[in-house]
């Protein structure tokens, strides 16, 4: 996705010149997140209106002195048109012992917290589709969590447990109010919680409940599960939220999920072997099945419109890529092309073809699209391509 400012490269969202952006820029609804200071420095911007569909804002805004933000209490707020306050981006005294996020707040922006060191208490809305951590989230703080089974929770008066932050018995670590808990094996998350945390301080098996609906990026990053069944109520997975994943031997994405995020599966050594792309998956990030070792096939994917470069790059078993025809793709003998026929996009690492003749209709072939191939011995390129 291109509009002349923000672009899209398939790892995230960014201002392709800063120092251009001047006035008001409103985010159109292909934006998914915005990650890694996408508008830092924009000393121009003045006022910013996200889409609903962005569902993570993490330090995008930093160093924009003259941006305008809408002010509740004593947080400052990014809005969509109808939503002033959509975003947490900034606390404004961060002397302060008890914050309250607005109740309409969907995303809160990573790190906003990390200066409160006088913060006990953390209010927020009945849900969230991401919620940044930081330091405070695995350092030793004064925030107050709340307990269920050994996992730490923040919520509400009304739900104590809309936020997974992490173990009791692996915060033992840095934190001595909890020095005397073991490690557990394994959590059962509160049937009431809505979001984990980036990041959870907790690295072991987790069962998840159903009315999660946000996995914030890298939400389960390095944990050492076998299973982590994600259920139907999921409606956001953040940037590489299973990532190195190492013990993990099965995976499911459910229905309605949009957006499959860079790495989000990557670099996990895992044994899962199959992956099915549900219809309502519209794109897949760069390198989201990077380095899947025991991945064997892939199939669905019939609401596929866009797939990241390197999105199963060096997976050696991987066979066959069987997409149903959509939009975006189709698979001629397990090799992906696009619904036109005109560009080769994926050669799956673990084909055994050992000659492939590229079909007449072809232009194009996209970067990375026979990384890894061992099998492959001879391709015959017909003259169309340039």
């Amino acid at each position: 996705m291109d509009n002349g400012i923000i672009s899209y490269d398939g790892w995230y969202y960014e201002v392709e010149n800063v120092a251009a952006l001047t006035g008001d820029f409103v985010i159109d609804d292909s934006v998914w997140e915005l990650n890694w200071s996408a508008f830092a420095d924009a000393t121009g911007l003045t006022s910013v209106i996200l889409s609903p569909k962005t569902k993570a804002v993490f330090s995008a805004f930093q160093d924009c002195p003259n941006l305008k933000y809408n002010e509740y209490e004593n947080g400052l707020y990014l809005g969509t048109e109808s939503n002033p306050y959509y975003a947490l981006c900034d606390v404004v005294d961060t002397t302060v012992t008890t914050f309250t996020v607005h109740a309409d707040t969907r995303s809160i922006q990573e790190g906003v917290f990390d200066l409160c060191d006088n913060l006990t208490n953390i209010i927020l809305p009945d849900f969230l589709y991401s919620f940044g951590g930081g330091y405070w989230t695995w350092e030793t703080s004064n925030i107050v969590f709340n307990e269920y089974n050994n996992g730490l929770y923040l919520g509400n008066d009304t739900n104590p447990y809309v936020a997974f932050i992490g173990s009791a018995g692996e915060r033992s670590r840095s934190d001595t109010r909890y020095s005397d808990r073991q490690i557990e094996d394994s959590i059962v998350l509160h049937p009431d919680t809505k979001v984990i945390v980036s990041e959870p301080y907790y690295y072991g098996n987790i069962t998840l409940n159903n009315g999660l609906i946000g996995l914030t990026q890298w939400a389960f990053l390095g944990s050492e599960s076998e299973e982590i069944v994600i259920p139907s109520s999921v409606k956001w997975i953040g940037y590489a939220a299973l990532k190195a994943t190492e013990n993990l031997k099965h995976i499911n994405i459910p229905e309605g999920i949009e957006y499959i995020p860079a790495e989000c599966f990557a670099f996990g050594y895992s044994t899962f072997e199959s992956v099915y792309i549900p219809s309502s998956v519209k794109e897949i990030g760069c390198m989201a099945f990077d380095d899947c070792p025991g991945l064997k096939s892939v199939t669905g994917g019939a609401g596929l419109e866009k797939i990241g470069e390197e999105a199963f790059s060096d997976c050696p078993l991987l066979e066959t890529i069987d997409l149903v025809s959509g939009p975006g793709y189709k698979s001629i003998n397990g090799v992906v092309y696009t619904s036109d026929g005109t560009t080769l996009v994926i050669f799956p690492s673990g084909s055994k073809i050992s000659e492939l003749s590229i079909p007449s209709s072809v232009t194009k072939i996209e970067p990375y699209a026979f990384e890894g191939c061992t099998s492959l011995k001879k391709i015959n390129i017909p003259n169309t391509v340039t």
